[in-house]
């Protein structure tokens, strides 16, 4: 089931700052999918950010998996964790809860779009999600056998 929900972030003047919203949220082979798109509107002008819109993903990975103490100890492990995501944008850049969607036990490894390179749409984006969930079930396949 995919979800829209908005997060408007406003300053003291009521002039929105920002605007978060989840616009993919659902579950492949067993595991939790969220994307999120943010912007930045055109009259904000601190962080040279205005204008800006980018995405973010992130895949559930649960305590089971061969990957989760590398997830959980994504600075000592930053480049495995990128290996086992290939197709992550950018990099892996966030292995964390998702509590501001009220989840705040689930660990999530995640990318963001907020790139000079990036130009994605939201399908492209959710695409390359997906893939991260693939990639995880052949890193865990590859983990059994070698045992």
């Amino acid at each position: 089931m995919s979800l829209e929900t908005d997060s408007i972030f406003k300053d003291e003047n009521g002039n929105i700052i920002k605007l978060d919203k989840t616009i993919f949220d659902e579950k492949l082979k067993g595991r939790r999918i969220v994307v999120e798109e943010h912007w930045f509107p055109p009259k904000r002008d601190d962080l040279g950010l205005k204008g800006t819109h980018w995405f973010c993903g992130y895949v559930e990975v649960k305590p089971t998996d061969k990957a989760y103490k590398f997830a959980k100890n994504l600075e000592d492990y930053y480049s495995l964790v990128n290996m086992i995501f290939p197709s992550a944008i950018g990099e892996i850049d966030f292995a964390d809860s998702l509590d501001w969607l009220g989840d705040d036990e689930t660990l999530f490894v995640g990318f963001s779009t907020l790139h000079p390179f990036c130009n994605l749409t939201k399908n492209e984006v959710i695409n390359a999600t997906k893939l991260m969930v693939i990639s995880l079930m052949q890193y865990e396949r590859s983990e059994n056998d070698a045992k």
